[in-house]
């Protein structure tokens, strides 16, 4: 393999956890209205205490990296990303 391949294929591995949805749960400091879930799509809003506990299934980690990152554009304090 030479080293334009090598560059090509870095990071991304056949048959890897990240090519089939998978379900997790994100915690963020706040509370997100329930209205989030039109955007949130199949998403389940839990508010415990001061931290809302988001469950969604999500196709696979670039769907993950934007749900992720639109939270922080809102300027939401993400906790804890775990799978479920």
């Amino acid at each position: 393999m030479n080293a334009a391949s090598d560059s090509a294929t870095m990071g991304r591995r056949k048959g890897s956890a990240t090519d089939s949805p998978q379900a997790y749960r994100i915690a963020v400091r706040g509370s997100l209205d329930r209205d989030w879930l039109s955007w949130l799509g199949e998403a389940a809003i839990e508010v415990v205490g001061e931290v809302t506990l988001v469950s969604v299934t999500l196709p696979d980690q670039v769907a993950l990296r934007g749900l992720l990152t639109r939270l922080w554009d809102l300027n939401m304090t993400i906790v804890a990303v775990n799978p479920a």
